[in-house]
């Protein structure tokens, strides 16, 4: 079906109801949709132009609208890279509400039959050459939590998600960042994690400091990811002359981790492993059978690392795949990695802990950089201007 507008957010999926949002422009011709070039890479824009903010309720089964709400009308309060939209960060939703932010303009609740329940307009704050923002709220135990990092000033701050009261915020020395926090739970305590240039973890009642560990910079974009007792967090390595230059390091963080755990380049207890240019960028791990993947941006190269050591087993550029900005789903034994033409890679997790043995690749036209979601035997792909449902007919009838 079709999309309008622009956004790269993933679908959330709350039983039988798809929760989806766009950046429509309104009376601007001229924006090019987001992945075209006007010029040159490095075009931002456009901020004269203006945008209706909106949420979507499908019908997760059929594709069906069942509401259409404007959150915000106006132009957008910042500038944003061609590779961005106005509508990047993904909405959550309970069994009472869905929260939709967007970016720096707002963040917006409603029913999940669309009635409005409160709204939080956001101070606009500068995002670094104008790249515009990305990182989605985390949903926990009734609280919203937003990482805000800018070149302005940067916050982590927790909301209440019945109300949008703000619960408690917290200062952060972080420059931008577009990864979005997670809740860690494990033996049924739970920490809220944030990434950056330093790594940290918080009490999500209070936002206390629990841990830090210096990533040695580099970019943060990929959002952190939990497996049990132990938690995968990096940088994408940079060198290009900037502020941010270094990074790469991929490492473990064990559950139990308090206080100083120094950098990745000297780690100390509580850090299980720390591994130098492992391969992380936008993409976040996927852990299966033992084994890490890591999926490039440029090149289509994957990176196969040992989750109990962070050795790295091999570095392939994946035949037939373009680059990949998606993050890839892992079920029955097979990872599922969606690549930007539309092409998903099925890779055999089990033979895969020297190479990787891809079972078959299925092509969506489009152009795709938001990450899949899967329920109930159904897998969503959204594209630039569609979504797709992708399920076998003996289990849903609807396509």
């Amino acid at each position: 079906m079709d999309v309008p507008g622009e956004g790269w957010s993933q679908p959330a999926i709350v039983g039988d109801r798809l929760f989806l949002t766009a950046a429509v422009p309104v009376g601007a011709d001229d924006v090019p949709p987001p992945g075209q070039e006007r010029g040159d890479d490095s075009y931002n824009g456009p901020t004269d132009g203006a945008y209706r903010y909106e949420v979507r309720c499908l019908d997760a089964r059929t594709g069906e609208t069942l509401w259409t709400r404007v959150a915000r009308t106006g132009p957008p309060p910042l500038p944003r890279h061609r590779t961005n939209t106005y509508a990047t960060e993904t909405p959550v939703a309970d069994g009472d509400r869905v929260s939709a932010l967007f970016g720096l303009t707002g963040l917006y609740a409603f029913t999940l039959d669309g009635e409005p329940v409160w709204a939080k307009e956001l101070e606009p704050r500068e995002m670094r050459a104008g790249w515009g923002s990305a990182s989605s709220p985390a949903l926990h135990d009734g609280r919203l939590f937003l990482q805000t990092d800018t070149e302005d000033a940067s916050d982590l701050r927790a909301l209440d998600a019945a109300t949008g009261e703000e619960l408690w915020r917290i200062p952060r020395d972080e420059p931008s960042s577009y990864g979005s926090p997670v809740v860690w739970e494990h033996e049924g305590q739970a920490q809220l994690v944030a990434g950056g240039q330093v790594a940290r973890g918080y009490d999500p009642a209070n936002g206390e400091e629990l841990w830090s560990l210096d990533m040695a910079k580099g970019r943060s974009s990929a959002t952190p990811a939990p497996y049990g007792d132990v938690l995968l967090i990096g940088t994408e390595f940079r060198d290009r002359g900037g502020s941010d230059d270094g990074g790469g390091y991929l490492a473990a963080i064990q559950a139990d981790a308090r206080g100083d755990l120094g950098s990745v380049e000297s780690p100390a207890d509580g850090v299980k492993w720390a591994e130098e240019r492992a391969g992380l960028q936008m993409a976040s791990p996927a852990v299966a059978d033992g084994t890490i993947f890591l999926f490039e941006r440029r090149g289509g190269i994957v990176h196969l690392l040992d989750f109990a050591t962070g050795e790295q087993r091999t570095r392939v550029r994946m035949a037939a795949s373009a680059p990949f900005w998606a993050s890839p789903l892992v079920s029955g034994g097979r990872v599922y990695a969606l690549d930007e033409t539309g092409t998903m890679h099925v890779v055999d997790s089990a033979a895969s802990a020297d190479d990787v043995t891809v079972l078959v690749r299925n092509e969506t036209p489009g152009l795709f950089w938001a990450s899949p979601a899967a329920v109930d035997g159904r897998l969503y792909l959204r594209s630039a201007d569609a979504l797709y449902c992708i399920a076998e007919p003996e289990k849903d009838a609807a396509r």
